[in-house]
């Protein structure tokens, strides 16, 4: 497939949140690649996190961020915060640190939400009429 092909078959999954299965079925299938050096760490640590985001669960890498109560954005909850980076460091990611400044300075236009308990509620609703929860 190709260093081309792969990242494009992880876009297209990695974007198809309407669609919780696929990216469950096929999680598994990433990680094998990575371990056999066919595919990137990071996009295997994105998948994740991403699976457990919409599964309103902690994420391990910190790649999923959402406005905070402070109006800022933040990392989703973290499985456990003291090694956050040395998880991200395995899979080749910058420190949580530094993607939050990112995060943070590249939130440009979009709007903030006024409502956040509203928000977590249309998104849990979201979330379980597609599977995820």
């Amino acid at each position: 497939m190709g260093e081309d092909g792969a990242t494009a078959a992880w876009l297209i999954l990695q974007h198809a949140i309407g669609h919780p299965e696929l990216q469950r079925k096929c999680l598994p299938i990433l990680q094998e690649a990575v371990e056999r050096g066919e595919a990137e760490p990071a996009h295997a640590a994105y998948l994740e996190d991403r699976i457990r985001f919409f599964e309103r669960r902690p994420q391990r890498y910190g790649t999923h961020f959402d406005w905070d109560e402070n109006e800022q954005m933040s990392p989703y909850l973290l499985e456990d915060p003291e090694r956050v980076d040395d998880y991200r460091q395995a899979v080749g990611l910058s420190s949580l640190a530094e993607r939050i400044e990112e995060a943070r300075n590249n939130t440009g236009e979009e709007p903030k939400p006024s409502d956040l308990k509203k928000r977590e509620d249309e998104m849990r609703e979201w979330a379980k009429s597609v599977g995820w929860l």
